[in-house]
């Protein structure tokens, strides 16, 4: 699978010692590691939710708080979350009740508006972290060569009844082996089974910083293998809780639009297939295949509530970045498709004006029209096609 994303590899060495229970240094007892705030969403996940809060709890690091957000279940749930937090009797750990269903979305932002850490991590209730998951995403995001907004990393995918169905996460975008010079269909594959589920090394695995490809696409791993910055959060999380919105999509994208991500190839996490996922509907079968059903228009929907997004923020975001990146992010969404470009136009036409009617733009739109019209101008002396080109025996 190929990604047209420019890349960096970070140096993650100076700080691959973080350890759970430790300052950063023993002589300066006021640095401390930073907390993660954990939001568990659960909605009729009663069979699943616990093994949840057992892998957040098994984590080796232990500096976060867990909030358990359960959108009004109707399966007992509540209860059964409830009695667990009882038994563990784990201070980090909160149930927050909801009486009336909010959707995905509306769970993550009751879950962000409690979160105190300057770090959010989303899971799934039925989906499960290893025990490295929160060290490995602090340790790349303190790293020493490039900041972002996020970071994601590789799943294994589970069954419903805990079977390995998938090693990688085909639509995760990350150091995969290279092409072979046999074939543009043959590739190098790493087989490495009892390596499948390890710790995170900081020496060895490798972690990358990606620059959001033109244009726009979904290159990352479903939201329980990604952590955040809270206040990138704070930023860009959709205002509605519209079905409308994919909340996964519209973080990921919006925060790797305008930070870039970074990108950890080693799985850390398990995404489990139990025919219920609304995102994974399709059994898995290999190859390059979605994962659900994706629908052309509903692309264009989420997409255009991003750029609805940055419109409506753009002072702000562009107080934050700058212009020129708010105006790359829009521009890279309107390249998608020629359809995307005039609903951009349609329903967005002041953050369009600004985007495609700027003097930096016009300038560059006219240098290269003049480039073309120059190279117009040099095609009639420029040698046919047809011409043969006949050399000396010294090639030349």
């Amino acid at each position: 699978m190929c990604f047209d994303l420019w890349v960096s590899e970070v140096s993650i060495a100076d700080v691959q010692r973080i350890t759970p229970d430790r300052n950063l240094d023993d002589h300066e007892s006021d640095i401390e590691t930073p907390k993660v705030s954990v939001v568990i969403t659960s909605f009729n996940y009663a069979k699943y939710v616990l093994d949840a809060m057992r892998s957040v709890r098994a984590q080796n690091y232990a500096n976060f708080e867990c909030f358990i957000v359960d959108d009004a279940s109707t399966d007992g749930s509540q209860k059964l979350i409830r009695e667990e937090i009882a038994r563990i009797d784990d201070g980090r750990f909160e149930l927050l009740p909801l009486t009336n269903r909010v959707g995905q979305t509306g769970a993550f932002r009751v879950g962000l508006q409690k979160a105190s850490g300057p770090f959010v991590a989303f899971l799934d209730a039925d989906d499960l972290w290893m025990p490295d998951f929160l060290r490995a995403h602090v340790v790349c995001q303190l790293n020493t060569s490039w900041t972002s907004g996020f970071s994601y990393s590789d799943a294994i995918v589970l069954g419903a009844d805990r079977e390995i169905l998938q090693g990688t996460w085909m639509d995760c975008g990350k150091n995969r082996p290279a092409k072979l010079a046999g074939g543009p269909e043959t590739s190098r594959v790493v087989v490495t089974p009892t390596a499948l589920i390890q710790p995170f090394d900081a020496e060895t695995d490798v972690v990358e910083f990606l620059e959001h490809p033109w244009p726009a696409k979904w290159h990352f791993a479903p939201t329980s293998g990604c952590v955040f910055r809270r206040g990138l959060l704070t930023e860009i999380f959709p205002e509605s809780d519209s079905d409308e919105i994919s909340a996964d999509y519209h973080i990921e994208m919006m925060a790797s639009l305008l930070t870039g991500s970074l990108a950890i190839s080693k799985a850390l996490f398990f995404y489990r297939l139990h025919g219920e996922n609304y995102f994974a509907s399709h059994p898995v079968v290999g190859g390059k295949s979605l994962p659900g059903p994706w629908n052309d228009e509903e692309n264009l929907t989420r997409n255009d509530k991003l750029l609805e997004h940055l419109q409506r923020r753009y002072d702000r975001l562009g107080a934050l970045f700058g212009d020129w990146t708010v105006h790359t992010a829009a521009k890279k969404i309107a390249r998608v498709s020629r359809a995307q470009r005039t609903l951009f136009a349609t329903n967005q036409p002041e953050l369009y004006r600004r985007v495609f009617h700027t003097p930096r733009y016009m300038s560059t739109r006219l240098a290269n029209k003049m480039r073309g019209a120059i190279h117009g101008l040099r095609k009639p002396f420029a040698r046919s096609q047809s011409e043969t080109v006949i050399t000396g025996s010294d090639g030349m």
